[in-house]
């Protein structure tokens, strides 16, 4: 009898033994063997994609990255190098954005974070920073009308974000300096802006330039520079010089005759465009 239960007992084991448990949630994508088939210990049966949560692969100019350091409370890398967490990048929330072909109105959305280097170096093609973005909830999706915002909660399309999508990343930082935005042609050589506040022109010199922003196919008065600059120096509403300064002095009285930039001024006078924050 003895040796009839150790018999059986070690039957149910051999059955037990039969069930693989995946040690995570996912999709098959690839099976290795077929049901039925005996197989050594050791062997590869399915290669299983883990769907719980979804990594996102994009590359940011070296600029960029500033903007990323230059956040309240984020950890700047000579901080935290010579550790591995040098190469980490502060927790930062980023926008996955999808578009279909064909269909430029709806932008379908995920949230996720930047966390992370891919690799270490630049890619010595592009010269750009490989990163990671993490999506927790690829099944989080949103559907958005591109030209309002507003959410579509019964639109069709993806519903999930799944592997060879091209997606463009949106990344959403809060940098401690205070950006604004002028106009592509009040940039002058120098890095100088002049201003005009209270009919009163002002000449900024040496502002420190961001980027600028391309000009629009369609309307190629829209390109601008994002420079960085104090709220005294420039200010939402604040006016600035787009045309010839005609020999106009800092402090001088001016009157403004446009707001166009396509204007041009005259003596005296000052064609300008307002000054707004991105």
């Amino acid at each position: 009898q003895e040796l009839a239960e150790s018999q059986l007992e070690k039957a149910r084991l051999d059955v037990e033994r039969t069930t693989i448990a995946a040690p995570v949630d996912g999709v098959i994508v690839q099976e290795s063997v077929e049901a039925g088939s005996f197989v050594q210990r050791g062997a590869q049966l399915v290669t299983i994609e883990d769907t719980s949560r979804v990594e996102v692969r994009c590359s940011l100019e070296m600029e960029d990255l500033y903007w990323i350091w230059d956040q309240p409370g984020a950890v700047r890398p000579r901080d935290s190098l010579p550790s591995a967490s040098g190469y980490q990048l502060p927790p930062t929330p980023v926008s996955i954005e999808y578009r279909l072909s064909g269909n430029d109105d709806i932008v379908y959305r995920w949230n996720g974070t930047l966390n992370r280097f891919d690799g270490i170096g630049l890619d010595e093609q592009t010269r750009t920073v490989p990163v990671r973005v993490v999506v927790d909830d690829p099944r989080a999706v949103s559907a958005i009308n591109s030209h309002t915002g507003e959410t579509l909660p019964n639109a069709t399309g993806p519903q999930a974000l799944v592997l060879g999508m091209f997606v463009n990343v949106v990344v959403h930082t809060q940098p401690s300096a205070r950006i604004v935005r002028i106009p592509d042609s009040a940039l002058r050589p120098g890095e100088q802006v002049v201003r005009v506040r209270n009919n009163q022109l002002t000449f900024l010199d040496k502002l420190r330039v961001i980027r600028r922003q391309a000009a629009d196919q369609d309307s190629p008065l829209d390109a601008y520079w994002l420079v960085e600059a104090s709220d005294e120096q420039l200010r939402d509403g604040d006016q600035v010089v787009v045309g010839p300064l005609a020999g106009m002095q800092d402090g001088m009285t001016v009157s403004v005759i446009s707001s166009d930039p396509r204007s041009l001024p005259t003596q005296n006078t000052s064609a300008s465009v307002p000054v707004t924050t991105p």
